[in-house]
């Protein structure tokens, strides 16, 4: 076999938004945000001020958006190919997968069997 291809679709995560706290140096009061809709995956710990929380929320919403479509790839061998690198699926691969995805992490593997293979998880680009 050359290559296998395994698209794994979204993980239900049990929540539709992100809650985190902050709290106010002057008074010591810890205050509430949230983004999406209930339920919210809480933040455990309070950020220092209502910027550093307001970020913490965009980028969970990031990742969850990233997520969203994962491809798992195990292939020949390419020393070409490292974590971060942006690939372009094309239209022969199945099911409306073709389209731009980054790398998040790549396993090579050598063998006398085998030979020369990798394995390639993929995600999203936001």
């Amino acid at each position: 076999m050359l290559c296998e291809l395994r698209v794994r679709p979204a993980e239900p995560q049990g929540y539709g938004g992100s809650d985190c706290q902050w709290q106010d140096e002057n008074t010591g009061a810890i205050h509430e945000v949230k983004s999406g809709s209930p339920p919210y995956r809480k933040m455990p710990t309070p950020f220092v001020n209502k910027e550093h929380a307001e970020q913490a929320l965009k980028g969970t919403s990031r990742k969850a958006k990233r997520e969203k479509r994962k491809l798992n790839l195990d292939m020949p061998g390419d020393p070409n190919l490292a974590a971060e690198t942006p690939i372009t699926l094309d239209d022969s691969f199945p099911n409306g997968m073709a389209g731009k995805m980054s790398i998040d992490r790549v396993v090579a593997r050598g063998s006398r069997s085998g030979g020369y293979r990798m394995t390639i998880t993929a995600t999203s680009p936001v």
